[in-house]
């Protein structure tokens, strides 16, 4: 068996970025291309009614600089954090677990790429287990493992099995 990516976490996380990023981009249209061009219609207008420069001073455009300004910082924050989901959810789809129940062993990212034999457990700490689905496994060696049900499906099945073989005592 192997970890994959929960289809349920990936289609979340996928479903804000892409929402955080169209917000973001939406901001940066207002921004850069539709209240520029209010702006300079207002302009136009102005000057088509002959409107005296000393009073064409004391009326504002539509769309101060200042709020243009905000509006690019807007879709800059909102597009970056949609990249950062993102990211985020690609380096969860990058890590590899693969086990055979039957040899015992392991073998992906997760263990540096090396086979890890089920002996090499030294521990499990499940406090996170119960609420959250997070266990943290912990080898010999003094490397760990983070196994998250929520992030990658079929983790739930290797920490059962960790626990009946480890006779690791917890509630399911």
């Amino acid at each position: 068996m192997k970890l994959v990516l929960n289809k349920e976490y990936k289609l979340r996380h996928l479903a804000v970025a892409a929402l955080l990023g169209a917000v973001g981009l939406w901001f940066f249209y207002d921004g850069l291309v539709a209240w520029p061009e209010e702006n300079r219609r207002w302009r136009e207008e102005q000057i088509a009614r002959e409107v005296l420069p000393e009073t064409l001073e004391n009326e504002k455009p539509p769309h101060p600089d200042h709020k243009i300004g905000e509006q690019l910082v807007f879709g800059g924050v909102l597009d970056g954090v949609a990249l950062l989901i993102s990211i985020l959810l690609a380096r969860e789809a990058l890590k590899t677990l693969e086990w055979d129940f039957g040899k015992g062993t392991m073998k992906g990212s997760m263990t540096g790429g090396r086979e890890v034999p089920f002996t090499e457990i030294k521990d499990m700490d499940l406090r996170q287990w119960r609420t959250k689905r997070i266990a943290r496994v912990s080898l010999k060696d003094g490397r760990r493992m983070t196994l998250d049900a929520w992030h990658h499906a079929n983790a739930a099945d290797l920490v059962r099995h960790f626990r009946d073989t480890l006779k690791i005592p917890f509630e399911d």
